[in-house]
């Protein structure tokens, strides 16, 4: 049987940023962690680099993704 995947995205223009939000409640952290955490860390990067912010949080629950970027 195939399992079924949720994951919701959602791009919204907000006060001059444009919002990119991607939530997934079936991702499952696996163990490599610093994998993961490499990755979070050039979301940030890459987000900061157009001047926006990012927020990521992830547990047992999923991960949710959000990332603010100025439209100019």
């Amino acid at each position: 049987m195939r399992e079924e995947k949720n994951t919701l995205v959602q791009i919204d223009l907000f006060r001059n940023k444009l919002s990119l939000k991607l939530q997934d409640s079936t991702a499952q952290l696996d163990e490599n962690i610093a994998e993961i955490e490499t990755i979070i860390q050039t979301i940030h990067d890459r987000t900061l680099a157009l001047d926006g912010e990012s927020d990521i949080q992830y547990d047992k629950n999923g991960i949710a993704i959000v990332v603010l970027v100025p439209v100019k």
